[in-house]
């Protein structure tokens, strides 16, 4: 409002909330500032940003999700939602420094090991199913007796018990599965 009363384009207030509905808000805010606050930190980061700047951003981000929501406004992919604005925030910082800043990850080896991820990348995928690939085609040059022997072996029986059902001595038993392990080892190796 005006100093003279008159509602003016600054002012315009929002839809009434109930005190049920502002407390829902605040929790669903609260609820995906506390899941992504620090995703959207760094993602801030890499985009450039200072540190306090980061922070700063990642605040005011969520703060607009609350207004957003608080206005009525229907957001159906929140974290969708937040990561826009947080590079669109980030965009209009630059803009208005008129600078860019490059950040070398190198130099910053804590936010190097925050981006790494756990996930197998997917060179390790393809060689570790070249490896399943190579040990499976192995396994199908063995004779039924061999196959047969480690299968029991990976039921968790022992080689005594593994003679008696294939009707050999534990010794051939011993025979076939150190032959085949060790064939299984260097193709699984290579």
């Amino acid at each position: 409002m005006s100093e003279t009363g008159i509602p003016n384009e600054n002012s315009r207030p929002g839809p009434k909330l109930t005190d049920s509905t502002s407390l829902a808000i605040q929790k669903r805010v609260a609820a995906l500032y506390e899941a992504n606050r620090d995703a959207v930190y760094r993602f801030l980061l890499i985009r450039g940003l200072e540190s306090a700047t980061a922070q700063e951003l990642t605040q005011d981000t969520f703060v607009q999700f609350f207004i957003a929501l608080s206005n009525g406004t229907m957001i159906e992919a929140e974290r969708a939602w937040v990561y826009s604005v947080a590079a669109k925030s980030a965009v209009n910082h630059w803009r208005r420094e008129g600078r860019f800043n490059h950040v070398a990850l190198e130099a910053s080896p804590e936010l190097l090991a925050s981006l790494q991820s756990n996930q197998p990348t997917p060179e390790d995928v393809l060689i570790e199913n070249q490896r399943i690939r190579r040990v499976d085609a192995q396994l199908a040059l063995m004779s039924d007796m061999q196959k047969a022997a480690i299968h029991l072996r990976l039921q968790g029986l022992r080689y005594r018990a593994i003679a008696q059902v294939l009707q050999i001595s534990p010794s051939t038993v011993s025979e076939l599965l150190s032959g085949a392990i060790t064939r299984l080892r260097s193709i699984a190796n290579e």
